[in-house]
């Protein structure tokens, strides 16, 4: 997938990545309903509900991660297919480098990973 990244990770040390993805796994665990979760790319996903139904993508916002839905994926996943992916940069399992927010590289991103996906031609 192709996006600019500005350099920067978004742990200060290793420690500190190892840490914060050890607990985040700790959580995921947890995730409500039965989901699949992969890589696109250097992009985390989880994947919920029907196959079938109509996709509904959650970007979380920043110092975030997927986490962020546990709340309310139960109830989005008995109508929709849900995507939620963890934003590179950010603290979750997807590449912690962060994307440029300079120009269009984060709308980039979206569209390659929504042709990744199949849901863009």
């Amino acid at each position: 997938m192709t996006k600019e990244k500005t350099g920067l990770s978004v742990f200060r040390t290793d420690a500190g990545k190892e840490e914060v993805r050890r607990r985040y796994e700790e959580v995921l665990a947890k995730w409500p309903v039965p989901n699949t979760r992969r890589f696109i790319g250097d992009t985390h996903i989880i994947e919920c509900g029907d196959t079938n139904a109509e996709p509904l993508f959650l970007l979380h916002g920043t110092l975030s991660n997927s986490a962020a839905w546990m709340g309310d994926v139960k109830e989005w996943s008995s109508r929709f297919r849900v995507i939620a992916a963890d934003i590179p940069g950010e603290p979750g399992l997807s590449s912690e480098m962060r994307i440029s927010p300079a120009g269009d590289a984060f709308e980039r991103w979206f569209e390659s990973l929504l042709d990744e996906l199949g849901y863009k031609g």
